[in-house]
């Protein structure tokens, strides 16, 4: 089956004169078009006065050739040649072959490629398609014989913060409509180990090249790389950043990523913060309004005064100021308690408290509370220590009620119960064990063990082992507590630094007594069953 093949022309010399032979077209092959002719003409410097009869003839070439003389002189041989286009774009060349004439000579692979590199191209040729041409001589045709390489674009360096990097400071809206002023998302908080930001490199792109060997650059791209700032650590080669330390994250004025277990508030703690709950320390440099919670695992201070709000810390508690608490304030430290002044306050406190004054609240200290400064008043309310309280004044002369007690430390002795109640269970369920024990070492002993004792023993020992241990560790848990109380009741002491007023009701380690006179400079103990009156 014969192939398509392109209608072509070829320049014959003889008897001195110049022909031009026209082959048509082959199997839905392409017709010649007069333009492609007078080019080729105009290339070689062939004059002809026929070009009207020769488009006329163009019109009839069917099916045979047909060869016509176009001058009476006889043209130098043109050897096979190759005419080059290159695109506008110049990302591809094609070129078009035309046949050697009578005594021409054909052209070779070399001389195409030099013919290309003649017409501006040094990029991309395709060998595989001049190999092509010389195997099948194809002529008046378009064939791509060199390709440009397009660029690819890039992309830009990706961030994913796992934090808000711009707080809104936006109240939260609630199912029912209304807005929560409490919860503005004020604070990122973040564990140590975890993930602050992740980074998808910038791809570069991959430049291009044109046919005649220019350079296509990709577009340019952002590259960016995480700046790791204090207290994180970047690895997976760059880009995953994680916190080194539990505290807040925040991305700073330079874009770096920055965690601290120290969050500074300027203001107040108010509409404009929201609660605040935080690992690490927290510093208030303005007052705690009504309702709003500040809670962090270490210490906090607050420069200004805490009005009834909620303020838990796993650490230290320091007010500059004190609390106003509107009978709504509440105070819980895992440290100590330092303030100016509680008023209208509940107060739970693990360590020391020391306060200007005590006023109309209900505080409680495992250790000491000391009520110091130029008045030093303790003034209604309940006020518990485990080992002292300590005030230049308790109580007042218009008669507020007030109860101050030492002594029993309630949740020691709510774990004592606790224990005491497992102990006896346990001691039961290691009496029976033990009565099983004995009785499948006598059966083993007389030899009429069952499979199922058999397999039994082992666990059986292993569990009366266990049991043992553990009866043992509560026995000892019990012990160190029970010494801790003791220790507390001998050191138990109420002292008055100025005045005891009348109406005081005193509790020291289970003992009740009611202040009836006057009382200056002196301490309450426990002496004899007894609560006594001993002077500084």
């Amino acid at each position: 089956m014969m192939s398509s093949r392109n209608a072509y022309f070829q320049i014959g010399v003889k008897e001195n004169a110049t022909y031009l032979r026209l082959f048509p077209a082959v199997d839905g092959g392409k017709d010649l078009k007069i333009d492609e002719i007078l080019a080729f003409f105009l290339r070689h410097h062939i004059q002809s006065h026929k070009m009207v009869e020769i488009n006329d003839i163009l019109k009839k070439l069917k099916d045979s050739p047909i060869e016509m003389r176009i001058a009476d002189e006889a043209v130098f041989p043109i050897s096979e040649s190759v005419n080059v286009k290159i695109s506008e774009d110049r990302m591809m060349a094609v070129g078009v072959f035309y046949p050697p004439s009578t005594h021409g000579m054909l052209t070779d692979k070399r001389n195409i490629i030099d013919d290309l590199k003649r017409a501006g191209i040094n990029y991309g040729i395709d060998e595989a398609a001049i190999d092509d041409f010389l195997h099948k001589r194809e002529y008046c045709k378009e064939i791509v014989l060199a390709r440009g390489t397009k660029h690819r674009d890039g992309t830009d360096a990706v961030f994913t913060y796992f934090f808000n990097t711009k707080p809104s400071y936006q109240p939260m809206e609630n199912e029912d409509g209304t807005v929560d002023f409490h919860k503005l998302n004020f604070v990122s908080n973040v564990q140590e180990g975890d993930i602050l930001v992740t980074l998808v490199p910038a791809d570069l792109g991959d430049h291009g090249r044109d046919v005649t060997g220019r350079d296509l650059p990709p577009k340019k791209i952002v590259d960016r790389r995480i700046l790791a700032g204090k207290n994180t650590r970047l690895e997976d080669d760059g880009k995953k950043l994680v916190a080194t330390m539990s505290g807040h994250v925040v991305l700073d004025i330079d874009n770096k990523v920055v965690v601290s277990n120290v969050l500074e508030i300027a203001g107040d703690i108010d509409t404009s913060t929201g609660d605040i709950t935080y690992e690490g320390n927290v510093i208030i440099k303005g007052n705690v309004n009504t309702g709003y919670r500040v809670e962090a695992t270490g210490n906090i201070e607050i420069d200004g005064v805490v009005e009834g709000a909620t303020i838990i810390a796993g650490g230290d508690i320091v007010l500059r100021r004190g609390i106003q608490g509107m009978n709504k304030g509440y105070l819980k430290a895992g440290g100590n308690l330092m303030t100016k002044f509680i008023e209208n306050a509940s107060v739970v406190v693990r360590g020391k408290i020391e306060s200007g004054s005590i006023l109309h609240s209900e505080v409680i200290s495992k250790s000491e509370i000391c009520v110091r400064g130029r008045k030093g008043l303790l003034v209604g309310g309940s006020v518990r220590a485990n080992v002292l309280i300590e005030a230049q004044s308790i109580g007042s002369n218009m008669g507020s009620n007030t109860k101050v007690s030492v002594g029993i430390d309630a949740e020691v002795q709510d774990r004592i119960r606790k224990l005491t109640e497992e102990l006896k269970g346990l001691q039961a369920e290691e009496y029976r064990t033990r009565q099983l024990l004995e009785l499948l070492k006598a059966k083993q002993q007389q030899g009429t063990l069952t499979k199922e004792h058999i397999a039994a023993l082992p666990k059986t020992v292993q569990h009366y082992t266990e049991l043992k241990e553990r009866i043992e560790a509560i026995d000892n848990e019990i012990m160190e507590d029970s010494l801790n109380i003791e220790d507390s009741i001998e050191n138990a002491r109420i002292v008055v630094r100025d005045k005891m007023y009348p109406g005081v009701t005193i509790a020291i380690a289970g003992e009740y007594a009611t202040v009836h006179e006057m009382a200056r400079f002196c301490k309450y103990i426990k002496q004899g069953g007894e609560v006594k009156r001993i002077p500084l």
